[in-house]
């Protein structure tokens, strides 16, 4: 049965009209007894629409460019139909069937069509030697059939139609169109045509053999005798039919479900077909010997003649082909033999390179599964090749990398890179990098092999991961987190780098080293080691401080006879230590790091440089932590007396309320102010005042409890919380104290001095509900006692608004000179320390008052921060420095940059960019002439917002430093955030030098430099200063030492008369 699956519609239907005609047909014409008139009609209506069908699926298979040979096929279908017709119409009209008609014409067309069509379904070129061989076999066959087809037909031919030379012309014309249909069955036999299936072949063939067999019968053996619709109609019926199946079934490319052998017979089939040339030769030679005379004695001795040569050629040709074949078969023999050869001598060549490379060459099967590992397996792994090979290479990987790698070569098409552990045989984890490629099967394209190139890798994983960590731990440096915590971390480290390493970190204080982190020591080692005195005794921690330098013991066994420390640890498996001091920036010994090996060990030298890395990031934490805390001290107490200053004042302060509101009873804030501190300061000097001060501040310290606060908030000024107190009584007694303690006499320095106090008092709750409120109503009520006589106290009043009063008519002033246009800038000199050359200059703002004269920016500036008007101040400070540059610019004098002060309060407002982008647009000034100053609250809100305005700064080229650096709560964190390119260190830092601040001052310029920050130290007043800044490494400096700030009429006289005048203005 034909296949109809996928096929088109119209094609399925035209061949089911072609089959039911011609079964119609055939049972009709053989079981069906009629007239020969009735078989005629009914011959002439069946033939025409079964030729017609055909022809139609013919020139519709013919619509692909593989079958156009189909459409030749067709049109020898249609004319045969047109034939029929004009045959029909004879019979129909005229009562008889004639032989000779125009009919003719259109039945013998169909031989010259179908061979057209048949050999463009080939398309293969004639010349080639399997084509001529082809073509001579048919035609030896076709001439031995034409030659007793002839020589048995002839007479009876030449007898019936001797008086009808037409009709003769006629038989011969079925007869050679029939030879020309035996032939293309020949071709089709002996080679298909690539496109055409094999049910569409036998098809065809079948339908050419039908209608060579009708036409030799209606031509030879039809002496008047055929009538239309008889039997022998059946033959052209279904030859055509079969011709239609055949093009059906090859526009289809399925064919009929062909049985089983069916290619098995077809070959049989044609190897006979191959025979029948040498047959057809026999035939010829059996004819001449029949046929020996006449004229078929003349043909069959010409076609005999003709049949061998052909036969001939076709042997020579075989003979040149085979030996060509013979030739290409010796080439392949020779090219495969060299093939081989270089295959071996490259896999000598492999196999060479792999047993002696160092790294690890496998192959696989794709199960996991060993099928071969290079010796290299046993110094990576540890095993030799025979112990793993049949193995699975999954179970020596470690379980975390199990998936990932099974991953990898599930979803393997080419080459991929995998990285993962792999178990030593000692149990430790090997990281390879293996670079695994696919070995496919040639014929089935399945994966047959996996080959694997693995390096150890572990080292680099390792220094990756100890980078990481590295990088961890400076940013949790940088976060300020706990240092305990910070050193663990760090003694961790050491654990990854020497696994079975003991560590341990002692800080040095005084002359003891205090253990405070370790990893894995035990706790009877952490129990005798946690104090050791520094010095030779003390094993290798005591002696790398006392050497200042690393100290290494390889083997511990020989000094554990005399030394306590050494023979504990080798009770404790330890037998070899090594220990690095760790320094400061300035040199200074912080502490120790300590590793315990437990064998005998000589450190590798990347080894050393691992621990040394990591000592160095002991000491950065230590330093850090340090440098944090006393700026932390001293962000929140007083650097010359060491009292808490108004930072920690306030917290401290709402604290106690806090607690006073729990029902802890009453608080009183007392606000101690020296009366006549500024004489004493002015007439004996600052060092006496300062250490007035100090001596003020250890007795005000004494005469109160130790729940009790004692603060510093200005010059001479401090302030006292004494929680607990909520009598009057009580308060009064505390304030007389205070005032008597004061009054002892003091010697400072061989003077003898007496200071009084003016104090003021304020109550809570009944003077005040927060903090701000009673100290500045305690200081109210202190300026009253000073104002009545000094050396008093006095208790806040409602009346006491005098200085609300002041403040109000301050701000009032305020607004109105910031309308007016009432400030100045003045300019104050910075220089670089290492020659005293001008670097620069920093504006200051000056108020000169028609009535008050001239007001200190100690008074104004708090105003203007409180009210907002801070904003709108400073941006006219930055508009007026501008337009002065620009003022020196035009007067063609090479300014240098001027620094301005810009309030955390502007910067939190987001106009700061704006207004400097203005500025240096309105003028024309370049960025690079002007810097912003700002305070480290200013970046503690929020630092990212912060870092953006930098930015935008930068891009303008302006620059920014960090002011007053220290005094608040600095943040390093924030600080290695920002694009500042300095910090300044506040004037009281400076100031403190004399009295023991140097260390701090050391600390800060060593941090700034380690951060590529300049450093700019205010307030340098003396010579000794100077020095101690210069040495310490300060880039530049101001103060009164080089110049009071000027105004800008002063500085562009000097910067007119050159370098010299700077050298007169310094």
């Amino acid at each position: 049965m034909p296949v109809l699956s996928r096929s088109n519609p119209t094609d399925r239907v035209l061949l089911m009209v072609l089959l039911t005609l011609a079964g119609a047909h055939l049972l009709w014409s053989w079981a069906v007894p009629l007239q020969p008139q009735e078989r005629q009609v009914i011959g002439a209506l069946v033939l025409l629409p079964v030729f017609a069908a055909a022809a139609l699926l013919a020139f519709r298979t013919a619509r692909s460019r593989r079958h156009t040979g189909w459409k030749a096929i067709g049109w020898g279908l249609a004319v045969w139909g047109l034939g029929q017709a004009v045959y029909s119409y004879y019979v129909l009209r005229f009562g008889a069937e004639p032989f000779l008609s125009p009919a003719l014409l259109g039945f013998v067309a169909i031989g010259p069509c179908f061979a057209v069509g048949i050999l463009q379904l080939y398309r293969v070129r004639c010349t080639s030697p399997a084509g001529i061989r082809t073509a001579l076999d048919v035609g030896i066959m076709v001439v031995a059939a034409a030659l007793w087809l002839g020589c048995l037909n002839s007479e009876r031919i030449a007898l019936t139609y001797a008086t009808d030379p037409l009709t003769r012309a006629g038989i011969l014309a079925y007869v050679f169109n029939d030879l020309a249909l035996l032939a293309l069955l020949l071709l089709l036999s002996l080679q298909r045509p690539r496109h055409l299936p094999v049910g569409a072949l036998l098809s065809l063939a079948g339908g050419v053999i039908l209608m060579i067999w009708a036409d030799l019968l209606y031509a030879l053996l039809s002496t008047g005798t055929y009538w239309s619709g008889g039997v022998l109609d059946s033959l052209w019926v279904w030859g055509a039919a079969l011709v239609g199946l055949a093009a059906y079934q090859s526009s289809r490319s399925t064919g009929l479900a062909v049985l089983p052998g069916t290619n098995r017979v077809l070959q049989s089939t044609r190897f006979v077909l191959r025979l029948l040339p040498y047959v057809s030769v026999v035939a010829c030679l059996v004819a001449c010997m029949v046929y020996r005379q006449g004229l078929l004695g003349d043909a069959a001795l010409a076609a005999t003649a003709l049949v061998i040569a052909g036969l001939l050629v076709r042997q020579a040709l075989t003979l040149l082909e085979n030996a060509r074949l013979i030739r290409r078969l010796r080439h392949t023999i020779r090219d495969k033999a060299l093939t081989r050869a270089a295959l071996k001598e490259r896999e000598k060549t492999y196999g060479l390179l792999a047993e002696h490379a160092s790294d690890l060459v496998t192959l696989h099967a794709p199960d996991g599964t060993i099928v071969y590992a290079s010796p290299s397996l046993e110094t990576l792994l540890g095993y030799a090749p025979s112990e793993l090979v049949g193995q699975s290479a999954y179970v020596l990987v470690h379980p975390d990398d199990l998936e990932t790698l099974r991953t990898t070569l599930r979803l393997l098409k080419d080459e991929a890179t995998c990285t993962y552990r792999m178990r030593h045989r000692q149990g430790h984890d090997v990281w390879l990098e293996t670079r695994i490629r696919p070995i496919h099967d040639p014929r089935s394209g399945r994966v047959r092999e996996v080959q694997c190139a693995s390096r150890d890798v572990t080292a680099h994983r390792r220094s990756e991961a100890i980078e990481q960590e590295r990088l961890q731990l400076l940013e949790r440096i940088a976060r300020n987190e706990p240092l305990e915590e910070l050193l663990e971390a760090l003694c961790a480290l050491i654990a990854h780098e020497f696994p079975g390493a003991m560590s341990a970190l002692r800080r040095l204080e005084g002359n003891t080293l205090v253990h405070v982190a370790s990893h894995g020591l035990p706790e009877a080692l952490h129990r005798a080691w946690a104090r050791l005195t520094i010095g030779g005794s003390a094993g290798v921690s005591g002696a790398a401080v006392a050497d200042r330098q690393s100290v290494l013991v390889h083997d511990l066994q020989p000094l554990a006879s005399w030394n306590e420390l050494y023979r504990l640890g080798f009770e404790h498996g330890i037998r070899a230590a090594w220990a690095l001091p760790l320094f400061s920036g300035s040199q200074q010994v912080l502490g120790t790091m300590t590793v315990y090996f437990p064998e005998q060990k000589n450190l590798l030298r990347r080894e050393l440089e691992r621990f040394q890395m990591v000592a160095q990031l002991a000491a950065l934490a230590i330093e850090h932590h340090d440098l944090r805390s006393r700026l932390n001290f001293h962000a929140t107490h007083d650097a010359l007396t060491g009292l808490p200053n108004r930072t920690l004042l306030s917290p401290t302060l709402e604290e106690a309320l806090r607690r006073a509101d729990h029902g802890l009873g009453g608080l009183a804030v007392l606000f101690v102010d020296l009366d006549r501190f500024k004489t004493i300061n002015d007439s004996l000097g600052h060092a006496v005042g300062d250490e007035l001060l100090r001596s003020v501040a250890h007795r005000l310290r004494a005469c109160v409890s130790v729940e009790d606060t004692v603060a510093r908030v200005g010059g001479d000024e401090f302030v006292l919380i004494l929680p607990g107190c909520a009598e009057r009584e009580q308060v009064e007694r505390a304030a007389r104290r205070v005032i008597h303690a004061l009054t002892e006499p003091l010697i400072v320095q061989g003077h003898e001095l007496r200071v009084t106090a003016s104090v003021g008092v304020s109550l809570y709750p009944r003077d005040g509900r927060s903090a701000e409120s009673l100290i500045r109503r305690a200081d109210m009520a202190m300026y009253r006692a000073k104002r009545e006589g000094k050396n008093d106290f006095r208790f806040f009043e409602l009346r006491m608004n005098e200085d609300l009063i002041e403040r109000r008519e301050l701000e009032s002033e305020l607004r109105l000179a910031l309308e007016r246009g009432d400030f100045l800038l003045h300019y104050q000199p910075q220089v670089d320390l290492s020659g005293r050359k001008l670097r620069g200059f920093e504006a200051l703002l000056r108020w000169p008052h028609a009535r008050m004269g001239w007001i200190s920016p100690m008074r104004f500036i708090p105003v203007a921060e409180e009210t907002g008007l801070i904003v709108e101040l400073g941006e006219w400070v930055i508009r007026e420095a501008v337009r002065q540059i620009a003022a020196w610019r035009a007067a063609g004098l090479d300014p240098l940059p001027v620094a301005v002060n810009v309030s955390a309060l502007h910067f939190a407002n987001g106009r700061l960019v704006e207004s400097v982008r203005a500025a240096l647009e309105e003028y024309g000034v370049p960025g690079q002439l002007l810097e912003v100053e700002i305070t480290e609250g200013a970046f503690l809100e929020d630092p990212e917002a912060c870092a953006r305005q930098l930015e935008a700064l930068r891009a303008l080229g302006v620059s920014a430093a960090v002011d007053d650096f220290g005094t608040g709560y600095s943040s390093l964190a924030y600080l290695r955030q920002l694009p500042v390119v300095g910090l300044k260190i506040d004037r009281s830092f400076v100031g403190s030098m004399d009295s023991g601040g140097e260390v701090l001052v050391r600390s800060i310029i060593s941090l700034a430099h380690a951060m590529n920050l300049w450093v700019v130290a205010e307030g340098i007043e003396t010579e000794a200063q100077l020095g101690a800044l210069r040495a310490l490494g300060s880039n530049y400096g101001q103060g009164f030492l080089f110049s009071r700030p000027v105004g800008a009429v002063e500085v562009e006289a000097h910067l007119a008369r050159g370098p010299v005048a700077l050298e007169v203005l310094l």
